[in-house]
Protein backbone atom coordinates (compact mmCIF):
# COMPACT_ATOMS: atom_id res chain seq x y z
CA UNK A 1 0.00 0.00 0.00
CA UNK A 2 1.09 3.60 -0.42
CA UNK A 3 2.09 6.09 1.76
CA UNK A 4 -1.23 7.83 0.51
CA UNK A 5 -3.18 4.83 1.31
CA UNK A 6 -1.77 3.96 4.38
CA UNK A 7 -3.97 4.35 7.56
CA UNK A 8 -2.31 5.75 10.41
CA UNK A 9 -3.43 6.54 14.18
CA UNK A 10 -2.37 9.51 15.93
CA UNK A 11 -3.84 10.60 19.17
CA UNK A 12 -7.42 9.43 19.25
CA UNK A 13 -7.78 10.18 15.36
CA UNK A 14 -7.32 7.76 12.25
CA UNK A 15 -5.60 9.83 9.05
CA UNK A 16 -5.88 8.31 5.75
CA UNK A 17 -2.55 9.85 3.87
CA UNK A 18 -4.49 10.86 0.54
CA UNK A 19 -3.92 14.48 0.95
CA UNK A 20 -0.97 16.37 2.88
CA UNK A 21 -3.11 19.13 4.48
CA UNK A 22 -5.11 16.76 5.80
CA UNK A 23 -2.25 16.10 8.03
CA UNK A 24 -2.17 20.03 8.62
CA UNK A 25 -5.64 19.61 9.29
CA UNK A 26 -5.83 16.90 12.08
CA UNK A 27 -2.87 19.21 13.57
CA UNK A 28 -4.62 22.06 13.96
CA UNK A 29 -7.51 20.37 15.61
CA UNK A 30 -5.08 19.10 17.82
CA UNK A 31 -3.62 22.14 18.47
CA UNK A 32 -7.44 23.86 19.35
CA UNK A 33 -8.13 20.98 21.95
CA UNK A 34 -5.53 22.01 23.98
CA UNK A 35 -7.62 25.41 24.04
CA UNK A 36 -11.02 24.56 25.33
CA UNK A 37 -12.65 25.11 28.30
CA UNK A 38 -14.18 21.13 29.16
CA UNK A 39 -15.62 21.72 32.22
CA UNK A 40 -18.26 24.41 30.59
CA UNK A 41 -19.54 21.85 28.62
CA UNK A 42 -23.26 21.02 29.29
CA UNK A 43 -21.89 17.36 29.66
CA UNK A 44 -19.11 17.79 31.20
CA UNK A 45 -17.24 16.04 34.05
CA UNK A 46 -17.67 18.03 36.33
CA UNK A 47 -20.89 19.24 35.64
CA UNK A 48 -21.87 15.58 36.45
CA UNK A 49 -25.38 16.30 38.54
CA UNK A 50 -26.26 19.90 36.80
CA UNK A 51 -29.34 21.69 37.59
CA UNK A 52 -31.89 20.81 35.31
CA UNK A 53 -35.56 21.68 35.47
CA UNK A 54 -38.17 19.09 36.66
CA UNK A 55 -40.53 17.61 34.23
CA UNK A 56 -43.64 18.77 35.67
CA UNK A 57 -42.16 22.61 35.44
CA UNK A 58 -41.26 25.32 33.29
CA UNK A 59 -43.52 24.19 30.62
CA UNK A 60 -44.43 27.61 29.43
CA UNK A 61 -41.18 28.68 28.99
CA UNK A 62 -39.57 25.41 27.63
CA UNK A 63 -42.30 25.06 24.93
CA UNK A 64 -41.55 28.71 24.36
CA UNK A 65 -38.07 28.19 23.43
CA UNK A 66 -38.32 24.89 21.17
CA UNK A 67 -41.18 26.91 19.15
CA UNK A 68 -38.37 29.34 19.04
CA UNK A 69 -35.58 26.54 17.44
CA UNK A 70 -37.51 24.74 15.52
CA UNK A 71 -40.17 27.61 14.25
CA UNK A 72 -39.31 27.39 9.98
CA UNK A 73 -39.97 31.18 9.33
CA UNK A 74 -37.93 31.92 12.74
CA UNK A 75 -36.37 35.64 11.93
CA UNK A 76 -35.38 36.16 15.87
CA UNK A 77 -31.75 34.33 15.73
CA UNK A 78 -31.02 35.23 19.63
CA UNK A 79 -33.19 34.13 22.66
CA UNK A 80 -32.40 36.54 25.43
CA UNK A 81 -33.79 34.92 28.82
CA UNK A 82 -32.85 37.17 31.82
CA UNK A 83 -33.96 36.80 35.50
CA UNK A 84 -32.52 37.36 39.18
CA UNK A 85 -30.04 35.19 40.46
CA UNK A 86 -31.50 31.72 41.64
CA UNK A 87 -34.52 32.33 39.58
CA UNK A 88 -33.30 28.88 37.58
CA UNK A 89 -31.58 30.71 34.38
CA UNK A 90 -29.13 27.65 34.45
CA UNK A 91 -31.61 24.87 35.52
CA UNK A 92 -33.32 26.33 32.07
CA UNK A 93 -30.00 26.24 29.84
CA UNK A 94 -29.52 22.75 30.87
CA UNK A 95 -32.75 21.22 29.76
CA UNK A 96 -32.59 22.97 26.80
CA UNK A 97 -28.79 22.03 25.84
CA UNK A 98 -30.07 18.22 26.86
CA UNK A 99 -33.11 18.91 24.12
CA UNK A 100 -31.49 20.01 21.60
CA UNK A 101 -28.42 17.25 21.80
CA UNK A 102 -31.09 14.14 22.14
CA UNK A 103 -32.16 15.96 18.87
CA UNK A 104 -28.77 16.81 17.09
CA UNK A 105 -29.12 20.20 17.00
CA UNK A 106 -26.60 21.36 19.91
CA UNK A 107 -24.14 23.20 18.03
CA UNK A 108 -22.34 24.25 21.03
CA UNK A 109 -22.53 25.17 25.33
CA UNK A 110 -20.69 27.04 27.52
CA UNK A 111 -21.73 26.90 30.96
CA UNK A 112 -19.74 29.88 32.76
CA UNK A 113 -19.04 29.68 36.24
CA UNK A 114 -16.79 31.54 38.62
CA UNK A 115 -16.10 28.73 41.08
CA UNK A 116 -14.46 26.30 38.68
CA UNK A 117 -11.42 26.71 37.44
CA UNK A 118 -11.08 27.33 33.28
CA UNK A 119 -14.15 28.90 32.61
CA UNK A 120 -14.15 31.64 33.74
CA UNK A 121 -10.99 32.21 31.37
CA UNK A 122 -12.93 34.51 28.93
CA UNK A 123 -10.13 33.63 26.73
CA UNK A 124 -11.35 30.02 25.78
CA UNK A 125 -14.68 30.93 25.17
CA UNK A 126 -14.11 30.80 20.95
CA UNK A 127 -12.09 28.04 20.85
CA UNK A 128 -14.44 26.34 23.02
CA UNK A 129 -17.25 26.90 20.65
CA UNK A 130 -14.98 26.88 17.78
CA UNK A 131 -14.27 23.22 18.89
CA UNK A 132 -18.06 22.12 19.41
CA UNK A 133 -18.99 23.87 16.33
CA UNK A 134 -16.36 22.02 14.79
CA UNK A 135 -17.49 18.52 16.18
CA UNK A 136 -21.21 19.24 15.16
CA UNK A 137 -21.11 20.56 11.73
CA UNK A 138 -18.40 18.32 10.06
CA UNK A 139 -18.19 20.70 6.50
CA UNK A 140 -16.13 23.56 8.80
CA UNK A 141 -13.31 21.50 10.34
CA UNK A 142 -11.00 21.31 7.82
CA UNK A 143 -11.09 25.07 7.46
CA UNK A 144 -10.85 25.61 11.50
CA UNK A 145 -7.53 23.62 11.52
CA UNK A 146 -6.00 25.04 8.25
CA UNK A 147 -6.66 28.90 10.21
CA UNK A 148 -5.25 27.75 13.00
CA UNK A 149 -1.92 25.98 11.04
CA UNK A 150 -2.09 29.21 9.46
CA UNK A 151 -1.73 31.35 12.93
CA UNK A 152 -1.47 29.59 16.09
CA UNK A 153 -1.40 32.31 17.58
CA UNK A 154 -4.99 33.19 17.07
CA UNK A 155 -6.00 32.23 20.58
CA UNK A 156 -4.39 35.31 21.86
CA UNK A 157 -5.82 37.71 19.11
CA UNK A 158 -9.05 39.68 20.76
CA UNK A 159 -12.17 38.08 20.84
CA UNK A 160 -13.99 39.63 17.53
CA UNK A 161 -10.73 38.45 15.51
CA UNK A 162 -11.00 35.11 17.04
CA UNK A 163 -15.14 34.97 15.81
CA UNK A 164 -14.34 35.53 12.59
CA UNK A 165 -11.42 33.66 12.31
CA UNK A 166 -12.54 30.66 13.96
CA UNK A 167 -15.95 30.24 13.73
CA UNK A 168 -17.35 32.83 11.10
CA UNK A 169 -15.09 32.79 8.11
CA UNK A 170 -15.10 28.59 8.34
CA UNK A 171 -18.86 29.22 8.64
CA UNK A 172 -19.33 31.30 5.60
CA UNK A 173 -16.69 28.85 3.06
CA UNK A 174 -17.99 25.88 3.74
CA UNK A 175 -21.50 27.50 2.83
CA UNK A 176 -20.07 28.59 -0.40
CA UNK A 177 -19.87 25.23 -1.57
CA UNK A 178 -23.29 23.66 -2.57
CA UNK A 179 -22.93 21.01 -2.09
CA UNK A 180 -22.14 21.67 1.75
CA UNK A 181 -24.86 24.11 2.26
CA UNK A 182 -26.93 21.68 0.93
CA UNK A 183 -26.34 19.64 3.97
CA UNK A 184 -25.91 22.36 6.57
CA UNK A 185 -29.22 24.29 5.84
CA UNK A 186 -30.92 21.23 6.64
CA UNK A 187 -29.01 20.90 10.30
CA UNK A 188 -30.35 23.52 13.19
CA UNK A 189 -27.33 24.72 15.37
CA UNK A 190 -28.31 25.89 18.43
CA UNK A 191 -24.89 27.70 20.85
CA UNK A 192 -26.27 28.16 24.52
CA UNK A 193 -24.66 30.40 26.92
CA UNK A 194 -25.42 30.13 29.96
CA UNK A 195 -25.05 32.83 32.63
CA UNK A 196 -23.27 35.26 30.20
CA UNK A 197 -23.06 37.90 33.08
CA UNK A 198 -20.83 35.58 34.68
CA UNK A 199 -17.62 35.55 32.55
CA UNK A 200 -15.18 38.33 31.24
CA UNK A 201 -15.63 42.02 32.22
CA UNK A 202 -18.35 44.59 30.74
CA UNK A 203 -15.89 45.55 28.26
CA UNK A 204 -15.80 42.07 26.93
CA UNK A 205 -19.18 40.94 27.18
CA UNK A 206 -20.19 44.16 24.95
CA UNK A 207 -17.55 42.56 22.68
CA UNK A 208 -18.83 39.66 22.34
CA UNK A 209 -22.48 40.49 21.73
CA UNK A 210 -21.71 43.24 19.60
CA UNK A 211 -19.56 40.63 16.88
CA UNK A 212 -22.30 37.81 17.38
CA UNK A 213 -25.14 40.25 16.22
CA UNK A 214 -22.56 41.90 13.20
CA UNK A 215 -21.35 38.33 11.82
CA UNK A 216 -24.48 36.08 12.50
CA UNK A 217 -26.53 38.12 10.28
CA UNK A 218 -24.85 37.61 7.39
CA UNK A 219 -24.82 33.72 6.94
CA UNK A 220 -27.35 31.92 5.67
CA UNK A 221 -26.98 29.31 7.98
CA UNK A 222 -29.53 28.22 10.43
CA UNK A 223 -27.30 29.13 13.62
CA UNK A 224 -28.96 30.26 16.87
CA UNK A 225 -27.77 31.62 20.21
CA UNK A 226 -29.27 30.95 23.14
CA UNK A 227 -28.12 32.95 25.94
CA UNK A 228 -28.96 33.35 29.93
CA UNK A 229 -28.05 36.25 32.59
CA UNK A 230 -28.61 38.68 34.99
CA UNK A 231 -30.15 41.71 33.46
CA UNK A 232 -27.07 43.49 34.45
CA UNK A 233 -26.94 46.92 32.76
CA UNK A 234 -24.45 46.64 30.00
CA UNK A 235 -25.79 43.33 28.75
CA UNK A 236 -29.37 45.51 28.71
CA UNK A 237 -28.03 48.26 26.73
CA UNK A 238 -26.31 45.64 24.10
CA UNK A 239 -29.44 44.27 23.80
CA UNK A 240 -31.59 47.26 23.05
CA UNK A 241 -29.27 48.13 20.50
CA UNK A 242 -31.41 47.93 17.57
CA UNK A 243 -28.82 46.07 15.40
CA UNK A 244 -29.22 42.99 18.16
CA UNK A 245 -32.85 43.84 19.19
CA UNK A 246 -34.40 43.46 15.87
CA UNK A 247 -32.43 40.07 15.65
CA UNK A 248 -33.73 38.54 19.61
CA UNK A 249 -36.19 37.69 21.59
CA UNK A 250 -36.00 38.90 24.90
CA UNK A 251 -37.61 36.28 27.74
CA UNK A 252 -37.92 37.31 31.59
CA UNK A 253 -38.46 35.10 33.90
CA UNK A 254 -41.31 36.50 36.31
CA UNK A 255 -44.65 36.21 37.35
CA UNK A 256 -46.15 35.68 34.24
CA UNK A 257 -44.05 32.43 33.22
CA UNK A 258 -46.00 31.40 36.88
CA UNK A 259 -42.59 30.39 38.79
CA UNK A 260 -44.95 29.73 42.03
CA UNK A 261 -46.97 27.24 40.17
CA UNK A 262 -43.78 25.27 39.26
CA UNK A 263 -41.98 25.42 42.43
CA UNK A 264 -44.80 23.70 43.94
CA UNK A 265 -44.93 21.25 42.02
CA UNK A 266 -40.97 20.91 42.56
CA UNK A 267 -41.96 20.73 46.41
CA UNK A 268 -44.34 18.30 46.14
CA UNK A 269 -42.63 15.75 43.90
CA UNK A 270 -39.22 16.29 46.09
CA UNK A 271 -41.19 15.99 49.09
CA UNK A 272 -43.02 12.57 47.94
CA UNK A 273 -39.44 11.45 47.35
CA UNK A 274 -38.37 12.20 50.13
CA UNK A 275 -40.79 10.25 51.83
CA UNK A 276 -39.70 7.28 49.87
CA UNK A 277 -36.30 7.23 50.05
CA UNK A 278 -35.29 8.55 53.96
CA UNK A 279 -34.50 5.88 56.39
CA UNK A 280 -37.47 7.69 58.60
CA UNK A 281 -39.92 8.45 55.52
CA UNK A 282 -41.94 5.64 56.80
CA UNK A 283 -42.41 7.28 60.24
CA UNK A 284 -43.17 10.68 58.61
CA UNK A 285 -47.63 11.42 58.49
CA UNK A 286 -49.44 11.21 55.04
CA UNK A 287 -50.32 14.93 55.82
CA UNK A 288 -46.74 15.61 56.47
CA UNK A 289 -45.76 18.62 55.11
CA UNK A 290 -49.32 20.55 55.74
CA UNK A 291 -50.68 22.80 52.77
CA UNK A 292 -49.82 26.04 54.86
CA UNK A 293 -46.04 24.20 54.80
CA UNK A 294 -46.06 24.22 51.27
CA UNK A 295 -47.51 27.45 50.67
CA UNK A 296 -45.00 29.10 53.13
CA UNK A 297 -42.35 28.27 51.57
CA UNK A 298 -43.36 28.98 48.09
CA UNK A 299 -44.48 32.57 49.16
CA UNK A 300 -40.62 32.44 50.80
CA UNK A 301 -38.72 31.67 47.85
CA UNK A 302 -40.21 34.38 45.84
CA UNK A 303 -39.99 32.69 42.46
CA UNK A 304 -36.80 31.61 42.77
CA UNK A 305 -36.26 27.82 42.20
CA UNK A 306 -32.64 28.04 44.50
CA UNK A 307 -33.76 29.33 47.75
CA UNK A 308 -36.95 25.69 47.09
CA UNK A 309 -33.89 24.01 46.17
CA UNK A 310 -31.61 24.80 49.05
CA UNK A 311 -35.08 23.69 51.84
CA UNK A 312 -35.26 20.43 50.11
CA UNK A 313 -31.41 19.60 50.72
CA UNK A 314 -31.51 20.10 54.41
Amino acid sequence: MSSDGRRRVRGPYILIHELSNLEDWITGFEILQHHVAQAAFHDSLERSDPPRCHPLTRRAILEKIMNWIWDPDNVKVFIWIYGPAGGGKTALAQSIAEMCAAASSLGASFFFSRTVAGKKDFDRLVSTLAYQLALHIPEIREGIGLAIERDPTVFSRSLAKQMQVLIFQPLSAAAEDPSKKETMIKRKNVVVLDDFDECGDSSSQRDVLNVLSAQVKLLELPVFFLITSRPEQQIRVAFSKPELDSQTLAVALDEDLNPDDDIRLFLEQKFRELKVNHPSGSQLLDQWPSEDDIRHIVRQSSGQFIYAATVMKF
